[in-house]
């Protein structure tokens, strides 16, 4: 189906009957007139998923609200949710895949292998989209053809103050390093977009990683592939409760063991590094 998600391909562990109740009701307001040709890419966008089922709801609107005339599909990855998460990810109309091994990485990988699109977008289940969003990566991709990614902005709502700097530096270095090394220092999980053979080329995620960590690997791979350009203007806006009461853990925990240390011992020694950050919720 053009102009909005498409639905779930025969033997998906969606409950038909819920699917299309939930796909009526998610584009009710929306013309679905809009034919896909050879100018739109169909992209999948990937949603991990933990015990998300209360703001779920508002990422997937914001989806259902997008101006992109092509065709694109939602897939859910019920990362082993409690909470009825997938129920409500069904409800929207989005495809659920189910992922039992815990880990952001594992969750992302799962969509992968499920996506269907040329392009794979990842957002995070506690993000806004604007309307536009889709629509600007898939003219990317249209227009940057050699392109391998493209990672954009996030700005963090009730961001706490200590976290504010750290914001601000991470923006500007990616500007920076885009400018004069023709890629951003760091990709924002919340935020990217990559064609799906360039990421099966790079090896996909690397499940042999902590959170944080894995994400600058990535990109470390997939400039190997192709270039990663940085849109400082392509923006969502996302939760800030990861930060909440965790000034310490930031610093010590994801940005030096995670991201720094972590990521060093990997790649000098090969080993894998199981460390699954603790949930936001408890």
């Amino acid at each position: 189906m053009s102009g909005g998600v498409a639905p779930p391909h025969e033997g998906s562990d969606i409950d038909a009957p819920a699917f299309r109740r939930g796909y009526a009701g998610l584009f009710q307001n929306r013309t679905l007139t809009h034919p896909r040709s050879a100018q739109h890419h169909m992209l999948s966008i990937v949603i991990p998923a933990y015990n998300e089922a209360t703001v779920l709801p508002r990422c997937l609107r914001s989806l259902r609200d997008q101006d992109y005339q092509g065709e694109y599909e939602v897939i859910v990855v019920d990362n082993g949710s409690t909470d009825g998460t997938a129920k409500v990810a069904s409800r929207y109309g989005a495809r659920v895949v189910h992922c039992s091994e815990k880990g952001v990485a594992y969750a992302r990988e799962a969509g992968l292998q499920s996506a269907r699109g040329e392009i794979v977008v990842q957002c995070d289940a506690d993000s806004i989209m604007p309307s536009d969003w889709l629509s600007k990566i898939a003219l990317h991709f249209l227009t940057c053809t050699e392109d391998a990614g493209l990672s954009g902005d996030v700005r963090y709502l009730g961001e706490p103050f200590w976290h504010r700097p750290f914001s601000i530096m991470n923006h500007w270095l990616n500007r920076i390093t885009y400018r004069w090394l023709s890629r951003p220092m760091s990709i924002l999980a919340a935020n990217f977009a990559a064609r799906r053979e360039a990421l099966i080329a790079a090896g996909g995620y690397n499940l042999d990683l902590p959170e944080c960590g894995d994400e600058f690997d990535l990109l470390l791979r997939l400039k190997r592939i192709g270039r990663v350009s940085y849109n400082p203007h392509l923006i969502v806006e996302t939760s800030s409760r990861r930060f909440h009461g965790r000034f310490w853990q930031f610093m010590l925990v994801d940005i030096l063991f995670h991201t720094v240390l972590g990521l060093l011992f990997h790649r000098i020694t090969k080993r894998p590094i199981k460390a699954v950050r603790k949930d936001v919720r408890e």
